[in-house]
């Protein structure tokens, strides 16, 4: 390699790692919500605002007419709001075109899927409809839970069953989007596979076999960081919603999202305005990082303690019926007096995953999914005019709404103003907004690399993950096996060898000699060069 040219990789010096250190620009996110539910007066609300909503009593029997409307929402991908507040949908996406409706409920109906694809309407399938059993849903909504139906992170349905609040409880809830943001790190050497040693002039073949080789133990090893999955997604999620001890506040993240186009949220927090707005919210978010970082570390080492990578020596060639993917190699030690050892590692990736808060909403909410109202920003006054009770009461909810966006504190602990009053036209009111200008961090770790991202920084974590790709390291035993007499004979084997090069050299000069003189050459020259490498052959005498 030239002089001043960088290697690609170099290994390490001794007792360290060999490490990768490149700032790639690629870049994994995945977005969720936060919400912080701030514990307000509850007589600042309008008076039907603190009511439980009306809802038609299901038909006599209770059970099996509930029971009916599960089997009609499973065929047709309908879902009444009245049996099913907290199941919407725009479409009929979880319909079952497969459903046979008649034997389901014991009567003598076509099937509706059949009947609407006579129709021309496109029936999608839900894969996770066929679990649910009607009974067992109807018993569940009899004793005053509900059926949720969300989608996770990956897009997929998943669905949980809710028990429905006691009583309504009027509330604002600041709706905070996150972004999960992942970027590649250092690429190294990690644990030790294997040791091996191949004797003087030993063959032997390696297979190497990682952890895809089946389809259970690749879902085992996937993580959102480098191998996104429905069960990865999965996975994630339930570990933040874990972190999170409170069942309340979970069946609450739960039924806020009431639409099962739309995604579960990561956490839900509440804030104590009693010792200040500003440190409620603050607390409320940090608690939320803490979590959302537990989580994903959780997460990360789960997914790397299941990638191994196995490494097999063996003396002869083996077919294997399957899908393994494996890599079989053929290595033979040429030394004739010297062992030769190789070290088999297995290589790490590092991931650095950054939380940041990148937008911000409002809602109403009691507690019942019909109350749910999620406006932007700009819509807040007209939010808070529909919700509270009266003039004083808009006024004081304005406030709080205002205290809590006002700081945030991003992860090394300082400030950031997070919303501002934007008045683009000087004769029109100004109207409240997440700010434009400046709205992005940077964050630079150790080795110097720079990650921008938008919005602010809550949290930073690095997590290190086993690959399924290996670094083979060969070291040359010191100790000679041969005898003084095995040496010398070695010695005059190499010196035989490079007489032979010499020879060889010679001859090359000499025919080069040969062509130069017979293209450009004076005959005085060729015939020089005649006599000296091919002289004429002496004459042969007669025998006496």
């Amino acid at each position: 390699m030239p002089e001043g040219d960088a290697a690609f990789i170099k290994l390490g010096d001794a007792g360290q790692a060999p490490v990768l250190n490149y700032n790639v620009p690629d870049r994994t996110s995945y977005s969720g919500n936060n919400i912080i539910d701030l514990q307000l007066d509850e007589r600042l609300f309008k008076p039907d605002l603190r009511k439980a909503p009306a809802r038609v009593a299901a038909p006599a029997p209770a059970a099996e007419g509930i029971a009916n409307s599960v089997r009609q929402a499973l065929a047709s991908g309908y879902f009444s709001a009245t049996t099913f507040p907290h199941v919407r949908t725009r479409t009929n996406a979880l319909a079952l075109s497969d459903y046979d409706f008649a034997t389901a409920a014991g009567g003598a109906q076509a099937k509706p899927s059949a009947a609407l694809a006579a129709a021309g309407a496109k029936v999608a399938v839900s894969p996770i409809m066929p679990k649910l059993n009607a009974d067992t849903v109807a018993q569940r909504i009899a004793a005053g839970e509900r059926l949720n139906v969300y989608r996770n992170m990956f897009g997929s349905y998943r669905y949980n069953v809710i028990r429905e609040p006691a009583k309504a409880q009027p509330r604002l809830l600041v709706v905070e989007t996150y972004r999960l943001s992942s970027f590649l790190g250092n690429y190294g050497a990690g644990r030790t596979l294997s040791t091996f040693s191949l004797l003087p002039g030993e063959k032997t073949k390696i297979l190497i076999k990682s952890y895809t080789k089946t389809t259970t133990e690749a879902t085992a090893a996937s993580s959102i960081f480098d191998s996104f999955s429905d069960e990865s997604s999965d996975d994630f999620e339930n570990s933040v919603q874990n972190e999170n001890s409170d069942r309340t506040k979970q069946d609450e993240n739960f039924s806020y999202y009431a639409d099962a186009d739309a995604h579960a949220g990561w956490g839900w927090g509440s804030a104590n305005i009693k010792g200040g707005v500003k440190g409620g919210t603050s607390s409320s978010r940090e608690q939320f990082s803490k979590n959302v970082s537990n989580a994903s570390e959780k997460h990360a080492q789960k997914a790397s303690a299941k990638r191994d990578v196995k490494v097999d020596t063996t003396n002869k060639s083996t077919a294997e019926a399957g899908t393994e993917n494996s890599v079989e190699r053929e290595i033979q030690n040429i030394n004739v007096g010297r062992t030769l050892n190789f070290v088999v590692r297995q290589l790490n990736q590092e991931f650095i995953a950054i939380l940041h808060l990148i937008d911000v909403k409002v809602a109403f909410w009691n507690g019942f999914a019909e109350s749910r109202r999620e406006v932007p920003l700009y819509q807040l006054g007209d939010l808070i005019a529909d919700v509270a009770a009266d003039a004083g009461s808009a006024d004081e909810l304005m406030k709080s709404i205002r205290a809590a966006l006002d700081v945030v504190i991003d992860y090394q602990g300082d400030a950031h103003k997070l919303v501002e009053d934007y008045k683009p036209f000087a004769d029109e009111a100004a109207y409240l907004r997440v700010r434009k200008n400046e709205f992005e961090q940077v964050y630079e770790d150790e080795t110097g690399n720079k990650f921008i991202v938008p919005g602010i920084i809550t949290a930073v974590n690095k997590h290190t993950l086993r690959t399924d790709a290996v670094i083979v390291e060969a070291v040359l035993g010191q100790g000679n096996a041969l005898d003084p007499y095995s040496a010398e004979l070695q010695d005059e084997a190499v010196r035989a060898k490079k007489l032979g090069n010499d020879n060889l050299e010679g001859a090359n000069e000499r025919d080069e000699l040969g062509r130069t003189v017979v293209s450009t050459g004076t005959p005085a020259q060729a015939d020089a060069f005649a006599k000296v490498f091919y002289p004429p052959a002496s004459p042969v005498l007669p025998d006496a």
